[in-house]
């Protein structure tokens, strides 16, 4: 079916379904294609009009439907369907509450200013023993640099791997 069929179809479709006269330009290529499309669109169009069905209801029928609903009972509710739906709400208050307690059960270091005179005269500490390795003889500080080699090379291989492994 060619384009310009197609349209002048949809065209006299859309016009019977609008409520509006048929289109009088019917292109030249296959025009009586088109005319007994038009002739049988607008033919069933009338008689789908002209045919609507009439529902058959009886009067008691909505009081027999209504009196039934009221007559029906109540499902008792599913204990387990209650518990599943409260389960989310119980988690986070619960986590809500470690959090709270976490928090005021952990020791605080700015209260206490020896403590933190104590950490800090060992960092002091760290610092120095850290200068102190540079000084160290190549005998005691040859397997730590061997093992840091070591140490590096994997890293930089997971690196790779990890970026040969991103799409």
């Amino acid at each position: 079916m060619c384009m310009k069929t197609f349209l002048a179809k949809f065209k006299i479709s859309t016009a019977l379904d609008a409520g509006k006269p048929i289109p009088d330009h019917i292109p030249e290529t296959k025009a009586n294609d088109v005319r007994q499309f038009a002739k049988n669109a607008s033919a069933l169009d009338r008689a789908l009009k002209q045919s609507v069905p009439q529902p058959e209801t009886s009067p008691s029928l909505h009081n027999s439907i209504m009196q039934a609903v009221r007559q029906a009972e109540r499902p008792q509710a599913n204990f387990s369907f209650n518990v599943l739906r409260w389960l989310p709400a119980t988690s986070l208050a619960a986590l809500l509450l470690l959090i709270v307690w976490w928090t005021l059960q952990s020791p605080r270091s700015t209260a206490n200013p020896e403590l933190n005179s104590q950490a800090l005269a060992m960092a002091a500490d760290a610092l120095e023993m850290g200068n102190q390795i540079s000084t160290m003889p190549s005998v005691a500080m040859n397997p730590v640099s061997d093992e840091l080699d070591r140490l590096n090379q994997d890293l930089t291989r997971t690196a790779d791997f990890l970026l040969a492994s991103i799409p």
